[in-house]
């Protein structure tokens, strides 16, 4: 699945916003693996640099963890429902994907 190359977003928040709609729709729970940062890069047709900012990014807001020579994790239970809110506030919050109508908003300048 390639990536919109005119949108407004950079390729690497584009992946970072794909996979916290992955994150926030259940399709990851916590301490599931994600794919590698060249899993990742094939998947979204972008290179593994891009790939791992995405992923960086995502391990800095507290969503994924690294652990090196092992892989990425998914950091929090969707069954906890008070943190799963306050992290889909976060995400809603700091994405601008409208994930009930899988749109992208453009910022407002």
């Amino acid at each position: 699945m390639d990536m919109m190359n005119n949108s407004l977003l950079s390729l690497y928040r584009q992946v970072e916003d794909r996979l916290r709609g992955e994150i926030a729709s259940g399709n990851f729970k916590e301490r599931d693996l994600i794919a590698s940062e060249q899993e990742l890069a094939q998947r979204y047709g972008v290179s593994q640099g891009t790939a791992r900012k995405a992923v960086l990014n995502l391990t800095q807001n507290g969503l994924l963890y690294r652990k090196q020579g092992k892989s990425t994790f998914v950091v929090f239970q969707k069954q906890n429902r008070g943190r799963y809110r306050n992290f889909l506030s976060k995400i809603m919050a700091i994405s601008p994907i409208n994930y009930s109508t899988n749109s992208t908003t453009s910022p407002k300048l």
